[in-house]
């Protein structure tokens, strides 16, 4: 059971696998597991948690806490990915999806963390809490 504290390995958002880009088109419903990441982490910190300034985003996503991803009013404006596989070359994170609806991940996000624990809005109404 998540105690809260951590981003969940995955979050399952949409509607039918895929097989390669060239099997769908802009606005169509995908199937994707992945770390969420906020596009504020991967592009207006130096790409690093301000969890821990030690810890690079891309590169461990697992390490970003709800607090920080969910209770930042930053995130509206700037919005998520979802984070791709990690390439061996690099041993970073690819960048996978851009998702539109912030209120969505935001509400997803806010009703799997603890209440009461680091995460100040989040409410645990599906389970965690």
């Amino acid at each position: 059971m998540m105690d809260g504290s951590l981003l969940p390995p995955s979050l399952l958002l949409a509607a039918h696998a895929i097989s390669s880009s060239s099997d769908f088109m802009v606005g169509d419903e995908v199937c994707i597991t992945g770390y969420i990441m906020g596009n504020a982490y991967i592009f207006n910190t130096g790409g690093h948690l301000l969890d821990n300034r030690k810890i690079t985003a891309l590169q461990n996503p697992e390490q970003h806490s709800f607090h920080r991803l969910l209770d930042g009013d930053w995130y509206d404006e700037l919005g998520f990915q979802i984070l791709g596989d990690k390439i061996p070359d690099t041993d970073r994170h690819c960048l996978g999806f851009h998702l539109d609806d912030t209120d969505a991940v935001l509400a997803a996000g806010r009703a799997l963390g603890k209440r009461g624990g680091d995460c100040s809005t989040c409410t645990g109404e599906m389970g965690t809490g």
